[in-house]
């Protein structure tokens, strides 16, 4: 659906400088309390490495309120922390992408700030209006409760609904470990929306937990829900959780000690050859293995092995057991009154020897027609489906549609390949 509905941080407050404290003055509780959780946060926040983490999102919504929330899709991505700065990228990618999160994923309710702006612009931004409400139990833990204020007027929280975009005014509060300070939760909610905006409310719940890193503990987003209202009544939840975080250390450089004299150097690998494909050069692929539907996300890569030798005038350009690698950009799936699944896949890249370079194609056979005739009588839930994938599926991006809830390894497909943009022939 190109019409999406995303909410996104788009800068992040400075950090102003650590507070200081002078134990011998008279300040009341309230000022106390709340000094000591910004210390403990700025302390957080200034030794947090450059890091990434994958994040795992499931998305869901509903109509109106009314009964449960219907599954939409699972994605899968990766989110660095980086000077300061969120960034995001598909799993597996060579480097992060510049682009908004919401460019990125291409449709449905998606948000960033999650990982660590929302907490840094509430509790350390001057213009965040806070009050200290005393100590509370958090899922057993003791912890000191702060409620804020951000008018729209001092917001740099920007909704976006299709291509309209404005700031909004937000409020919630945010809880904070007793004796420690440790931030343990964060909750915000859009109160203030400009008429341009047709949002009716949201939400956003953030926990925190210390996560280890290479030696070192470190303060991260554990899990987050956030939920979005429309005025039309469209409600969206989505639950991510943050795992396998890690170091980021972009490019870098090894420094090895000169061998020992009595030892004999390995050989040097066979350097790899990025390769051209020709335009029109038909492949023929199988899943490397069996894709089980439950098991796959968006953002995912799934391996495909040519199936045949592809040539072209004599030349064979790819042979039988080269890998393609394909990256999953939409799926759905429907039970009743058949049991059947939509994927949507991007071509990505080929490697074969010492030669890979990207795979631009298309999916030629089977035709679209024939999968969906193979699936049985037409169903109202499967041509949904199919007109949500329409919608919604990244440019370049061809559909699959098999029955059961798994690809199986020998679902066989031919793709012809596209010119490569911008690439020259080797």
């Amino acid at each position: 659906m190109r019409g999406i509905l995303a909410a996104l941080l788009l800068a992040a407050a400075a950090q102003p400088a650590a507070p200081q404290f002078d134990p011998a003055s008279p300040v009341d509780v309230a000022t106390l309390m709340l000094a000591r959780v910004r210390l403990a946060a700025n302390r957080e926040f200034q030794r947090l490495p450059n890091c990434t983490c994958t994040m795992n999102v499931e998305r869901s919504r509903r109509v109106a309120g009314r009964g449960r929330f219907e599954f939409v899709d699972n994605l899968r991505l990766e989110v660095a922390l980086v000077d300061g700065k969120e960034v995001y990228s598909w799993p597996g990618a060579r480097q992060f992408d510049d682009r908004e999160l919401v460019d990125i994923v291409g449709g449905g309710a998606i948000g960033s700030g999650e990982f660590a702006g929302h907490a840094r612009n509430v509790i350390l931004s001057g213009s965040t209006r806070l009050e200290y409400k005393g100590e509370e139990d958090l899922a057993g833990r003791q912890v000191h409760r702060f409620d804020y204020l951000v008018p729209m007027a001092d917001s740099r929280y920007i909704m976006r609904i299709g291509q309209v975009t404005a700031a909004v005014g937000y409020r919630g509060s945010f809880w904070a470990d007793v004796g420690t300070f440790q931030l343990r939760r964060l909750l915000v909610e859009v109160f203030d929306v400009p008429p341009q905006i047709p949002l009716e409310r949201g939400s956003i719940q953030i926990d925190y937990e210390k996560r280890t890193i290479s030696s070192g503990e470190f303060l991260l987003p554990d899990a987050s829900e956030s939920s979005l209202t429309t005025r039309g009544g469209l409600e969206t939840r989505n639950r991510t959780t943050y795992t396998s975080c890690r170091l980021y250390s972009g490019e870098s450089s090894l420094i090895f000690d000169e061998p020992e004299e009595e030892e004999t150097p390995e050989p040097t690998p066979a350097p790899v050859i990025d390769w051209v494909l020709p335009k029109d050069l038909k492949v023929t692929l199988r899943p490397t293995a069996a894709q089980p539907a439950e098991k796959l996300a968006i953002g995912d890569t799934i391996e495909f092995t040519v199936w045949r030798d592809a040539a072209q005038r004599r030349e064979v350009w790819l042979p039988r057991g080269a890998l393609v690698r394909m990256r999953v950009t939409y799926l759905r799936c429907v039970e009743a009154p058949i049991s059947g699944c939509v994927l949507g896949l991007h071509p990505d890249t080929f490697e074969t020897g010492n030669k890979s370079g990207r795979f631009v194609a298309e999916r030629e056979e089977p035709p679209l027609t024939s999968m969906i005739a193979a699936m049985g009588p037409a169903t109202r839930s499967m041509t949904l489906s199919l007109r949500l994938a329409d919608a919604s599926t990244a440019e370049g991006s061809s559909l699959l549609i098999f029955r059961g809830r798994q690809l199986n390894a020998n679902f066989q497909t031919v793709w012809r390949t596209l010119e490569v943009p911008g690439a020259q022939d080797p």
